[in-house]
């Protein structure tokens, strides 16, 4: 987590905790909640993402153009 957030959008997380875990086939898809990074803020480096965007949990569990259709059933249950 920490390399990719370094090579995605340039922080440092300092202070983080994983938040969910989703294995589905092969893969297995890690959630953390960064409560403090170093690096300014957040812009996406190279072209393997297309937006970035803060949002509330509530608008996270209703994204649908989140990259990949399971991270709104994480969101929505990290908030039951």
């Amino acid at each position: 987590m920490l390399r990719e957030a370094k090579e995605e959008i340039g922080l440092t997380p300092l202070r983080f905790r994983k938040v969910a875990e989703h294995p589905e086939q092969d893969t297995v898809f890690h959630l953390f909640l960064v409560s403090e990074w170093q690096g300014g803020e957040p812009v996406l480096l190279g072209d393997e993402h297309t937006a970035m965007r803060w949002v509330t949990p509530d608008e996270a569990a209703s994204l649908d153009d989140m990259g990949h259709p399971q991270w709104c059933a994480i969101f929505s249950e990290l908030q039951e």
